[in-house]
């Protein structure tokens, strides 16, 4: 007869998030005639648990008797992406001063996300602000990347437009 495995703690399903290292349980097998056995991964399905990628994967644990005899158990690994990637704007920044009506250059963005590695950041709310001719006022500019899995990352810039220049009357 082949060997009986048994997964540590008696699970048969992990979950893990993308790009984040997984720590596979271990596994022992007994045999009717050899009594306990080494078993080990014989299969990761192409599960890289250093850097896992979204997927399921049966992961084979084996283990094999004086006969010949092989045993498995099969841990099924759900991987998923559910963090954000993290924007980061231009320079450090997370505050901007300018001038009423003059013309204001936002800075870029970056972003990065543990799956999908660098990504697009790009405004998609000026809060109200015309960067061409600016009104005086606070503004919340907010610059977002979304992966692949559709989560979405959010940097804000607040944009405080002040009128110090003083103008010229008529006498």
């Amino acid at each position: 007869a082949a060997p009986v495995v048994a997964i540590d703690g008696g699970v048969s399903a992990l979950a893990g998030e993308c790009g984040v290292a997984l720590t596979l349980p271990g596994a022992a097998a007994a045999d009717v005639c050899d009594g306990a056995l080494a078993a080990s991964v014989s299969d990761y399905d192409g599960l890289n648990p250093a850097a896992p990628a979204v997927g399921v994967y049966d992961v084979v644990y084996a283990a094999t008797d004086g006969e010949g005899n092989a045993g498995t158990a099969v841990l099924t690994v759900t991987v998923a992406d559910t963090t954000a990637p993290v924007v980061t704007i231009g320079g450090g920044l997370s505050t901007l001063s300018g001038e009423c009506g003059a013309g204001l250059a936002l800075p870029g963005a970056t972003a990065s996300d543990t799956c999908d590695g660098p990504l697009a950041a790009l405004v998609t709310d000026l809060d109200g602000l015309n960067a061409a001719a600016p009104a005086p006022g606070v503004y919340d500019v907010v610059y977002a990347a979304t992966d692949a899995e559709g989560n979405t990352g959010t940097a804000t810039l607040t944009v405080t437009i002040e009128d110090t220049l003083a103008t010229g009357g008529a006498l």
